[in-house]
């Protein structure tokens, strides 16, 4: 289901699959925020072209067994969050767990395949998920090569807006000047793959974010973007994009963070204090939107001396998941592939001491490599 008054279901979801336990949290951490999230997917429900609830619910009854959820953050992407999945106690579901979680992903696609503007698919995943692993990950894996998917390291830290902040001494926080954003551009040219810049709209002609915040407006969402520059001596050290979504939408506060650009080698003493100064601007421009915490996304896992010194909790090792529309057509069967349980055939197979192993093929036949023959493995 896509439509209907599912917020109770769904948190109750959250509860019970522990999605309120990941990255060190409590359930106690979140109930301040039922309000807000139950508000915020009002606003969805009437504007589903911003983002939408998807939910399997258990039939005949109030009760979700698994949920996703989908949001436009940038002018032609849709993420994926707030996966969750548990059968309750008692309960008898359709299938199995790996089932449940296929149909919310096929359903989930629908929706935001009518937009005219999609160009990208989105998420920030755990690490070390073995449901995400073998479904998403691998597979935008195999097509790094041909730049139409990306999967990014980071680290995704949380600090307080509360604490107290320092610029370090000699640096100044200021808007970027032309020749500062055409420095950054270039940066991320050199650091970034083209997937991600495109599909989080770091790039000249989208930077501002200024359609996508349109759509949000209608839908009487907030959406905003922000960029300090960390200068010493007049000179531009690193750079800060900084972002807020409505209060509710995504629960660990994942579309309020901060990425770091260093204009400079990252390991320089320099750099490492320009960071900390653009960390210090974050929490107060952040704190004025009336928040107490943000995230903050290294991407320079090899140098963050800075995060240690500004004393940020540590919420886990992630990556960045980008995908183009274009290949959604493989992921799926890929997906399907990846989640139909063995046949009694591959079963009486693996009896008889053969296994399922996978094919050996050229790089350039990379997308061919998710099919599985069956090989001799045994006597």
């Amino acid at each position: 289901r896509v439509m209907g008054a599912w917020d109770t279901g769904t948190w109750n979801l959250f509860e019970r699959s522990g999605y309120f336990r990941l990255s060190g949290k409590s359930p106690e951490d979140f109930q301040r925020m039922q309000a807000e999230y139950r508000e915020a997917h009002e606003r969805l429900h009437r504007r589903p072209r911003v983002g939408y609830r998807v939910v399997r619910p258990i039939p005949g009854s109030d009760t979700v067994e698994a949920s996703l959820s989908w949001l436009k953050p940038y002018s032609g992407s849709w993420m994926a969050h707030h996966l969750a999945r548990h059968q309750p106690p008692g309960e008898r579901c359709r299938g199995t767990a790996r089932e449940a979680l296929r149909d919310i992903y096929l359903r989930g696609f629908e929706p935001a395949q009518i937009d005219p503007e999609v160009k990208w698919f989105l998420a920030y995943c755990e690490a070390n998920v073995r449901w995400v692993r073998f479904t998403a990950l691998d597979f935008a894996e195999w097509y790094q090569h041909t730049g139409q998917a990306c999967v990014l390291p980071f680290r995704l830290m949380e600090a307080s807006t509360r604490q107290d902040w320092h610029v370090p001494e000699g640096f100044t926080l200021g808007e970027p000047t032309d020749v500062e954003t055409a420095a950054l551009f270039e940066r991320l040219a050199a650091t970034r793959p083209e997937a991600y810049r495109e599909a989080l709209d770091l790039v000249p002609e989208r930077f501002d974010l200024a359609r996508l915040k349109g759509q949000w407006s209608e839908a009487k969402l907030e959406r905003e973007r922000h960029v300090l520059v960390a200068r010493k001596d007049g000179r531009a050290v690193a750079v800060g994009v900084m972002e807020s979504a409505h209060k509710g939408l995504n629960l660990f506060h994942v579309l309020n963070g901060l990425r770091i650009i260093p204009l400079v080698d990252a390991s320089l003493p320099e750099a490492q204090d320009a960071m900390l100064a653009l960390l210090a601007g974050a929490a107060a421009w952040y704190r004025e939107r009336g928040l107490d915490v943000f995230i903050h996304y290294v991407e320079e896992p090899q140098h963050t001396g800075y995060t240690e010194r500004a004393k940020l909790g540590d919420l886990g090792e992630g990556r960045i998941w980008v995908l183009s529309a274009q290949l959604l057509p493989d992921f799926i069967e890929h997906l399907c592939e990846a989640t139909t349980p063995r046949s009694a055939v591959e079963d009486m197979i693996r009896k008889l001491g053969y296994g399922v192993a996978p094919v050996e093929v050229p790089l350039d036949h990379l997308p061919v490599a998710r099919h599985r023959a069956l090989e001799p493995v045994g006597p």
